[in-house]
């Protein structure tokens, strides 16, 4: 199985970073996007930096395009989506759209 994981800030990306053995994948990013990767649990894990916004957000697009991961986790924006979210709550869609 593969993962992706998408963090806007490195801040967000950093207790994962301690955790586990993630290491930098040069030359696999897009323009302003950090990625590194790891093996957990069996799972190949992919993690995104992809800087704040929307449009640095859609600079993952390609990576998903070459990857086809199993899933995609993003992380760190539920603030951004609603304040009546409050920090460590988990958001899921009920849908997937283009």
């Amino acid at each position: 199985m593969r993962l992706v994981v998408t963090f806007a800030l490195d801040a967000e990306f950093a207790p994962w970073r301690r955790r586990h053995p993630f290491q930098p994948l040069a030359g696999r990013a897009a323009a302003g996007v950090s990625m590194y990767g790891a093996e957990i649990g069996g799972i190949g894990v992919c993690a995104v930096l992809t800087g704040i916004g929307p449009v640095r957000a859609r600079a993952v697009e390609p990576v998903l395009a070459a990857d086809r991961p199993d899933a995609c986790v993003a992380a760190g924006l539920a603030g951004a989506l609603a304040p009546s979210l409050a920090c460590g709550r988990v958001v899921v869609a009920r849908g997937v759209a283009d």
